[in-house]
């Protein structure tokens, strides 16, 4: 095998994180900041390597440090020469770093619901609530869109449920969008909705 077909053997074969995890202690993956395109690696206060390109690249946030695999080793033991580098990575070709397992098993424990089942666990906005008090206050709705939105249970508290942030569903009721155009520029958005969860709504006198 030529050097140069070893080189890109090596640079496609060897997964930056299984580098990271086994060649010095101390670098543990961040799971809760860590998706499938980038795991978020720790080592002590401040220090910190993040693995993209599928394991194949590499770089430090607080730093302009950076690269493929070569330079990660190097970066991490800088008293090696390159070919002491390639000799240490014949070791790691074809090995899985253990994030690929953490993040599967974090992926598998979500719970999917479905848009309407989490329409329906919310409550409804009532007057003097939080979703209320944010409407009326910073989002500047006036009594009469509140009053509309709440009859037909268009808003529900969000799911930010210690702020009680709005979600809403689709508003079709000409009376809410009749509500809406009286109130003019302030209040056209409320006969539209934020973002629809799929939960039917009740039409005006049925």
């Amino acid at each position: 095998m030529s050097g140069d077909t070893e080189l890109d053997l090596l640079r496609q074969s060897v997964n930056c994180a299984a580098v990271l995890e086994r060649m010095i202690g101390g670098w543990t993956l961040d799971a809760r900041e860590s998706s499938r395109r980038a795991l978020k690696y720790r080592r002590g206060p401040g220090e910190i390597i993040i693995i993209n390109h599928e394991g194949r690249g590499w770089w430090d946030p607080t730093g302009p440090a950076k690269g493929d695999v070569f330079r990660l080793v190097q970066h991490l033991d800088p008293s090696l020469n390159f070919s002491q580098v390639c000799k240490m990575l014949r070791g790691f070709v074809g090995m899985a770093p253990t994030a690929q397992t953490v993040l599967r098993h974090r992926s598998g424990a979500k719970v999917t619901r479905t848009p309407a089942e989490r329409w329906a666990v919310r409550a409804a906005m009532r007057a003097g609530d939080a979703a209320w008090t944010y409407l009326a206050g910073p989002r500047a709705l006036p009594p009469a869109v509140l009053i509309a939105a709440a009859q037909q249970d268009c808003v529900r508290l969000g799911l930010m449920a210690a702020r009680g942030l709005p979600i809403a569903g689709r508003a079709q009721s000409p009376t809410l969008k009749s509500a809406a155009r009286r109130s003019k520029d302030l209040c056209v958005a409320a006969a539209r909705p934020c973002f629809a969860l799929g939960a039917p709504m009740r039409q005006s006198g049925a």
